[in-house]
């Protein structure tokens, strides 16, 4: 459902306040407080849940510590899932094909009592098949050297083939046996394995071209901007098809988006990443604030919460990840992302994935999040 954020004061607000009362000979000054985000998640992946001894007493109690509002739950994809999925059986995940448990619905149940406020839920559905490419590599992405992926499907088989049809029943599915808040997509974008035939035939129908972009030596121009608009255009007609199953039960569509590490008013069109264009088929975007994966820093994400409250305001999370070259994200470096996303204004935001979580990030989350 629709969130509406909590009014805070900026701290450009603080500041003119408190020179204001320097002005005025005040004796009490006014001291800048971090933005408290209405909106406070923890996602936790497949491998928190998919497991013979999850920890939901633990994290129940973290939850509740830090003051948390939402939680994010993995459900798998669409040839692995956390559940017995009717309508596909073979593609139960080892653990629930043996055991027969469902692994979704009993996390809902142990943590979203624990939840501060309004208490949202967001089901996951990770977009990579890569069971279902084995079994059908017709659906495979391709690159310009013909080479096929082995994880992620086509843009044709995505815009209107079995892998977006698979995508579009589990939304449903997981949308009517759960009834979440939200539903999620990620891992759901392109590089170079875009190429095959019927792709070809898709950024022809979009495009209204006749061949690829080309070099001057005649190679495909993979970084061709056409190539970045066709992409955004596909997925959002997949996006459209995933939002009207969910809109069905009442669930709203967050899409997982890349971050430009170039520049902060920018976005991700090369991966089909077009904010604009996927937000007419979404109703938010999760923006990937993984900075130490990207050579970037903490304080990076000021500046793209800063132009995003300017460009979509209401209309996207800031997803700090906490994966690292060689280790998690050090706690001070999360300490220092959400302090510089917090002074941005009231955004929502989210920390990733749980597994990665040491007792030193729940503390930052716990000072952070602080009621």
């Amino acid at each position: 459902m629709p969130k509406s954020f909590a009014h805070s004061v900026t701290r450009r607000k603080f500041l003119t306040l408190a020179s204001a009362s320097v002005a005025l000979g005040a004796t009490s000054a006014c001291v800048a407080r971090p933005v408290l985000p209405a909106e406070r998640a923890v996602s936790f992946g497949f491998e928190n849940s998919v497991t013979d001894t999850p920890r939901w007493e633990h994290y129940a109690h973290q939850l509740r510590r830090v003051n948390a509002t939402s939680l994010s739950l993995s459900v798998g994809r669409t040839d692995w899932t956390a559940f017995n999925w009717a309508a596909r059986p073979q593609a139960s995940a080892d653990g629930v094909a043996g055991s027969g448990r469902d692994y979704v619905a009993e996390a809902i149940d142990a943590l979203r009592p624990e939840l501060t406020g309004n208490s949202e839920i967001t089901l996951t559905i990770d977009t990579l098949c890569p069971a279902n490419i084995a079994a059908d590599p017709r659906i495979a992405g391709v690159n310009p050297q013909g080479e096929l992926s082995n994880d992620f499907p086509s843009v044709s088989s995505l815009e209107s083939g079995i892998a977006g049809d698979l995508l579009v029943q589990l939304a449903g599915d997981i949308c009517a046996r759960y009834k979440p808040n939200r539903i999620s997509l990620t891992e759901l974008m392109f590089d170079d394995y875009t190429f095959g035939t019927p792709d070809l035939r898709s950024f022809i129908k979009h495009s209204g071209k006749k061949d690829w972009p080309r070099t001057s030596t005649g190679d495909i121009h993979a970084a061709h901007p056409s190539l970045g608009i066709w992409r955004s255009a596909a997925l959002a007609t997949l996006l459209t098809r995933i939002r009207t199953a969910a809109q069905a039960h009442g669930v709203l569509l967050d899409m997982d988006v890349r971050a430009s590490w170039t520049n902060p008013d920018g976005d991700r069109a090369a991966s089909g990443h077009a904010y604009e264009a996927l937000l007419l088929a979404a109703d938010r975007l999760v923006i990937w604030n993984y900075f130490s994966i990207n050579a970037s820093t903490p304080e990076y994400a000021g500046l793209l919460a800063r132009s995003l409250q300017q460009r979509l305001p209401g209309r996207f999370v800031m997803s700090t990840g906490f994966w690292a070259q060689n280790s998690p994200l050090a706690p001070e470096q999360l300490s220092a992302a959400l302090q510089a996303i917090s002074d941005a204004g009231p955004v929502a935001v989210s920390v990733t994935p749980v597994s990665l979580m040491a007792q030193e990030h729940w503390d930052v989350l716990a000072r952070a999040w602080k009621i």
